[in-house]
């Protein structure tokens, strides 16, 4: 099967690592903009009392409506970098 795969092979047309990566980034970016459009659609047939539920394989993000968000680099504090008292408990 390796062999029959090599043969088909387009390596020059194959993409890199980077653009694969760019590739699934941006995809999976879709995905979840579609998965909140259909959650909001469900959202509103429920509110009009129609029978709707979201898919079980839906994105949680997408059913919650959260996004996540790159937490800020923590500040450098005075102390960092010094010693400090560590308690074993055990034999």
């Amino acid at each position: 099967m390796d062999r029959e795969i090599d043969e088909v092979a387009n390596d020059p047309n194959a993409l890199t690592d980077e653009q694969r990566r760019k590739a699934e980034v941006e995809i999976l970016a879709d995905l979840l903009a579609i998965e909140r459009k259909e959650c909001a659609l469900v959202k509103t047939a429920q509110s009009q009392g129609l029978p709707a539920d979201y898919r079980v394989d839906c994105d949680p993000r997408a059913i919650l409506g959260i996004e996540w968000v790159a937490a800020p680099p923590p500040a450098v504090r005075e102390d960092a970098g010094q010693a400090s008292l560590t308690r074993h408990i055990g034999p």
